[in-house]
């Protein structure tokens, strides 16, 4: 079983919101425990469990859950732990993406306003 396979089995057995939460404070405050000890690998490895937390939520579309409250403690307890910019930029990429996703599906639930498709304009 690979690690991917082990959270996503994770996140199932989480059983819900309350879980989830579960598991992401856990993921949370490893990753908070291994930066403290300078451990950069154990970090990341919490974080790259966490954005399989969040992939897993988006996939389920709790899009309140994910956007709220799960990808908020991503970003308050484990990407602001370090002032690097770049680094916090590298962690914003693999976050970014899952949030558009999301946003994506939201819009493509939408019917068109006032009968027009995205790719058209308004005349005025």
């Amino acid at each position: 079983m690979t690690r991917s396979d082990l959270i996503h089995s994770m996140c199932k057995a989480a059983d819900g919101r309350q879980g989830l939460m579960g598991l992401t404070n856990v993921y949370c405050s490893a990753a908070q425990k291994a930066h403290q000890a300078g451990d950069i690998k154990a970090r990341e490895q919490h974080f790259d469990a966490l954005i399989m937390i969040l992939d897993y939520v988006a996939q389920t579309r709790d899009i309140d859950f994910a956007v709220e409250w799960i990808e908020p403690q991503i970003y308050n307890r484990v990407v602001k732990l370090t002032e690097d910019e770049d680094q916090v930029h590298a962690k914003m990429q693999r976050i970014i993406p899952i949030i558009n996703e999301l946003g994506e599906w939201v819009k493509n639930q939408l019917p068109p306003i006032g009968g027009l498709h995205s790719t058209q304009e308004m005349v005025y």
